[in-house]
């Protein structure tokens, strides 16, 4: 995962101060080793010397717009012997912000972004789970076709094509259930309600096995899911077609000390994509189970946000805007859109306080949970409201001496 370069000073030092700004804004100080920058106190300034040979560049961080590019004496990078150096000048002042802004992009420049591979989310490496989520997706995917809009098969003449296809796509279910422990009652239901389905295949009812499915009780991370309803997708299909999804729960530590602590959420269940059916090769980054075809509402226990979607989403759209407005990200944001996972991350916290939000504060109101009809505009103050919560959560952590690196 990407991170802010570490800093170690080269001589004794004793001023504080700079330790206590750098540490402030999430550069922290490391033995000489583990640095990825050594800042040199010399008589023609502050030397700033990147550890590594060709320090990685993915921050893309622009020196000159940052500095005022040397013109007045300002410090430029420069590469010498393959290290990333820089001369910051001898007044620099920690009590300044735009002298500790200076510093700050002088080890980001020297330092890069030290951004291992962002590693992949587990895949379908078992040929049993990958031949059975095939067979599962492929029913699917042709049961759409004779699917009207209300999720039944008006065409009696293709009920028995139907029924092939519900034989197939229970079979890969069950096939998958042993390596679904913890989804076993609701892997059992579902294939109960996909065959009472297909005795008529009328409008689908799958009520019984939406209440078995409870993924916000296993809350772990890379813990995989399976999930297949007939439902509509949000910003995508308003069709209730049986849809298909694989699934892995995103829940790093510091996330569940955090929700076991001042961010209490029970319903949250952040996600990251495995693979899908068409419903979801849209901008959907949802899965709620008010979308499922049922006979009733019943109380809901769950909502899952696919924090991977979101994240991506987020770091394409930022890049690019930065990049056509010509904006010097800094180095803590260039950090976050160098990095799928830290952005993930990022945002299972950012929504698990969001979420929160909407059921507490002067406004409770959640438009999608509780299905309150108000004009348009509600809703929007209602998502800037949790947006405005969260980042002052986030401030609050960020400036909280009790909050652990990580987070």
């Amino acid at each position: 995962m990407a991170r802010l370069a570490r800093f170690t000073w080269t001589t004794p030092f004793p001023e504080t101060a700079w330790d206590n700004a750098l540490v402030g804004r999430g550069y922290l100080p490391a033995a000489d080793g583990d640095a990825d920058v050594r800042l040199t106190p010399t008589a023609d300034g502050l030397l700033v010397t990147g550890v590594a040979l060709d320090a990685p560049s993915a921050l893309l961080i622009d020196l000159g717009a940052h500095t005022g590019g040397g013109a007045d004496g300002t410090p430029t990078g420069d590469v010498v012997d393959g290290h990333r150096v820089a001369l910051a000048p001898q007044d620099l002042d920690p009590e300044r912000p735009a002298d500790v802004e200076l510093l700050v992009n002088l080890i980001s420049y020297a330092g890069g972004t030290n951004a291992a591979n962002t590693p992949e989310p587990s895949r379908l490496d078992d040929p049993v789970v990958d031949r059975s989520w095939k067979q599962l997706k492929a029913a699917a995917t042709e049961l759409q076709t004779l699917q009207s809009v209300d999720g039944s098969l008006a065409d009696p003449d293709t009920h028995a094509q139907g029924r092939v296809l519900v034989g197939r796509l229970t079979d890969a279910v069950t096939a998958l259930a042993p390596h679904l422990p913890h989804d076993a009652e609701y892997l059992a239901a579902v294939v109960v309600d996909f065959d009472r389905w297909a005795e008529t295949f009328g409008v689908p009812d799958f009520l019984d096995s939406l209440q078995s499915f409870h993924p916000e009780r296993h809350r772990v991370d890379g813990l995989r899911h399976l999930v297949v309803f007939p439902m509509y997708t949000q910003n995508g299909s308003t069709s209730r077609l049986v849809e298909a999804v694989l699934l892995e729960v995103i829940w790093p530590d510091f996330i569940g000390e955090l929700e076991q602590g001042d961010y209490s959420n029970k319903l949250f269940v952040p996600v990251r994509f495995l693979d899908f059916t068409a419903g979801y090769d849209t901008h959907s980054a949802v899965l709620f189970p008010e979308t499922v075809a049922m006979r009733a509402v019943p109380k809901f226990t769950w909502g899952a946000i696919f924090a991977d979607r979101e994240a991506a989403r987020f770091r394409r759209v930022a890049t690019a805007a930065a990049a056509t407005t010509g904006l010097a990200l800094p180095p803590e944001a260039a950090a976050l859109l160098a990095d799928q996972r830290l952005a993930e991350e990022t945002f299972v916290m950012w929504d698990l306080i969001h979420d929160r939000t909407h059921m507490r504060g002067d406004l409770p109101f959640d438009p999608f949970m509780i299905k309150q009809r108000m004009p348009y505009f509600l809703y929007s103050l209602e998502e800037l409201r949790c947006d405005l919560t969260a980042f002052r959560e986030a401030v609050r952590l960020e400036k909280a001496e009790d909050t652990d690196e990580v987070t």
